[in-house]
């Protein structure tokens, strides 16, 4: 564990561009052990070829599920964390009109940006998750800084009770918001 450990491990996932990396690169500098999905998906020989249409490889995130060793991390960073044998989640959400501009701005191809806006619109990563049994934090990542979104997930640690929980309703609701994917 790392030096401000929680003897839990811990997803941080959500879209890309909602801030995952940023937050576990703030949640390392406070002293946590961070790793990402890709980086075990490397070391446990689970990363697949690269996929030409999205410009990324595909991750054997079942067979990451079944060989990884978790419990020397407190968190783990990637948009697949959620599917690891983690203790409890921690849901990154943003509005889909800035996420779009922010993949945008990576130089995602308009199908990546469109791919990930749709996702994030219908709640994607939320639908999996109705009914797990594991603590789960939804947050809107939106406006909030670094800092702030940090605090959230301590505070959500703290008053973790990891026997109680069922993730039932999904918090943010992004159809208020009229879709511009194009």
């Amino acid at each position: 564990m790392g030096e401000k450990g929680t003897n839990l491990v811990i997803a941080i996932t959500g879209s890309p561009g909602v801030g995952k990396t940023s937050v576990c690169t703030n949640l390392s500098d406070l002293g946590f052990r961070v790793t990402s999905v890709l980086d075990l998906a490397k070391a446990y020989s689970c990363l697949g070829p690269l996929e030409t249409e999205f410009d990324s490889k595909s991750v054997d995130i079942d067979k990451l599920s079944e060989v990884a060793i978790l419990d020397e991390f407190d968190f783990i960073d990637g948009h697949l964390s959620h599917h690891l044998d983690v203790d409890a989640i921690v849901i990154l959400r943003c509005s889909p009109s800035l996420l779009k501009e922010r993949l945008s701005q990576r130089g995602y191809s308009n199908q990546k940006v469109i791919a990930n806006t749709e996702w994030e619109y219908i709640a994607g990563i939320c639908s999996e998750l109705i009914g797990s049994e594991k603590p789960i934090l939804e947050v809107d990542a939106t406006k909030s800084n670094t800092e702030d979104l940090v605090l959230k997930i301590s505070e959500f640690i703290e008053t973790l009770d990891i026997s109680n929980s069922k993730y039932e309703k999904i918090e943010i609701d992004w159809m208020k918001e009229p879709p511009n994917f194009g």
